[in-house]
């Protein structure tokens, strides 16, 4: 895939000390969120753009790979390297929803969602979490799903790499901790959009969508952002193998 032009970077503020972070998917609404936080947060922004979606903004580095080869994922370390050091925050914002059936997904498809939703994280997390290790410091954050755990009744393929993921964090966790590499995962749910991106004929789970939210509102891409920011601060250190459900408490409702 075609690599896109990068533009300097500006400074980081005092919390981020001028940090790299990496965000592997730019290009949909839960990446722009971050990197929008993150950048206001003062962090040495690189978004990857897998697609061709999303464009290089003031003060980030845009780069174009696959991140689900391991080839491409040592290409994307060694430019992100040579142009600002090492990344010591990666953010696996791949989320891509295809709506198949148990019986009526075939390959292709079943190939694309692991592709874009398990097999990203497991080369990024084998390259940049590698690199993190040898330095003994890094935070990885998966951002995910409910639907690791419950069934969507529409999109069998992405919730069978959601739950594949989850396990991924479980073992990132215990294989990095003692080298200074805190992981995590954030499930996501009833978020904006997602009355539509998980409608289903076998379940009325996401039929009036806010009623059956307790909060009373479904959420955002930028509350990810905000609580993955939280946790990358100096007081979160301890915070770590942790699967934390930002859902407004849909999960208990139905």
């Amino acid at each position: 895939m075609g690599q896109r032009s990068a533009v300097e970077l500006r400074v980081g503020g005092e919390e981020a000390g001028g940090r790299v972070a990496l965000i592997t998917d730019a290009g949909n609404a839960w990446g722009q969120a971050m990197a929008d936080v993150l950048a206001a947060a003062g962090y040495h922004l690189v978004v990857n753009s897998p697609h061709g979606a999303a464009e290089a903004a003031a003060g980030r580095l845009g780069i174009a790979y696959r991140l689900d080869r391991r080839a491409e994922a040592e290409a994307a370390r060694h430019q992100i390297a040579t142009k600002l050091g090492e990344v010591e925050v990666l953010i696996h914002t791949d989320n891509w929803v295809e709506p198949v059936s148990v019986t009526g997904c075939d390959e292709a498809t079943i190939d694309r969602q692991l592709a874009a939703n398990l097999s990203t994280a497991f080369f990024a997390t084998q390259v940049f979490g590698g690199a993190m290790a040898l330095k003994g410091r890094g935070r990885i954050f998966y951002v995910s799903s409910i639907h690791d755990e419950k069934p969507t009744g529409s999109a069998v393929a992405y919730a069978m790499a959601k739950g594949a993921l989850k396990m991924l964090s479980r073992e990132a966790a215990l294989a990095l901790g003692p080298s200074g590499v805190r992981v995590n995962l954030i499930e996501m749910g009833a978020m904006a959009g997602d009355d539509e991106r998980f409608k289903s004929s076998l379940s009325a789970m996401y039929r009036d969508l806010v009623a059956r939210v307790p909060v009373g509102a479904v959420g955002r891409p930028e509350e990810v952002a905000r609580v993955i920011l939280g946790l990358l601060s100096s007081q979160a250190k301890f915070v770590h193998g942790a699967e934390i459900r930002l859902d407004g408490g849909f999960l208990f409702h139905y």
